[in-house]
């Protein structure tokens, strides 16, 4: 399960192997870490992209993240914040 105010995982929850842990900060164009090989990874395998999974939040992901952010009825400002997160985890 996910933290509908975070878009982050809960902890201590059964079944939440589907959810993606896009930690507590917005993400955005020049972001790097965990939170973002998790971003990278769920692009992945929601559209099926072949993004490379280097934890680097560049131009690529921006342009995909808004896109997704279009596609799923949220404003495209490429930024990866509470709203997006939460959508994301709604879609698995």
């Amino acid at each position: 399960m996910y933290s509908t105010s975070t878009g982050a995982i809960c902890v201590n929850n059964a079944g939440a192997q589907n959810s993606y842990n896009f930690g507590t900060s917005t993400l955005n164009n020049g972001s790097s870490g965990e939170a973002v090989k998790e971003l990278q990874r769920f692009l992945n395998a929601k559209l099926n992209l072949g993004l490379v999974v280097d934890g680097v939040f560049g131009p690529k992901t921006t342009i995909v993240i808004k896109k997704w952010q279009t596609d799923n009825g949220l404003s495209s400002d490429g930024l990866v914040g509470t709203k997006t997160k939460v959508k994301m985890n709604a879609t698995n």
